[in-house]
């Protein structure tokens, strides 16, 4: 009898990340050239969840990596639905921020 294996290939994250990284960074150079300054990101916090805080830092290191500026609202847990809407709709007006998260 014959059996067939079907062969397993390992991904290394890491590096896999680090080309993501290199990439970016080759892009964000490229508009930085077109628009006369660096891509800008803002992240919206709400509160100060752990999981949350991690996260944001980790996009702050990785924006500061690959050349993209990086812009940090915090807000209250507790916020109103009004002044986050009032928050992000200022953030969408702001020609000097290129995306939200």
């Amino acid at each position: 009898s014959s059996s067939s294996h079907v062969g397993a290939t390992t991904l290394d994250g890491r590096m896999v990340a680090q080309e993501w990284l290199k990439e970016i960074a080759v892009d964000a150079e490229d508009v930085k050239f077109q628009i006369n300054r660096a891509p800008a990101l803002a992240v919206v916090l709400v509160g100060t969840r752990a999981d949350s805080v991690l996260y944001v830092n980790r996009k702050r290191q990785a924006a500061a990596k690959v050349g993209i500026d990086f812009h940090l609202i915090q807000l209250p847990e507790k916020v109103t639905q009004q002044r986050l809407l009032k928050e992000l709709d200022a953030l969408y007006m702001d020609s000097s921020v290129d995306g939200v998260i």
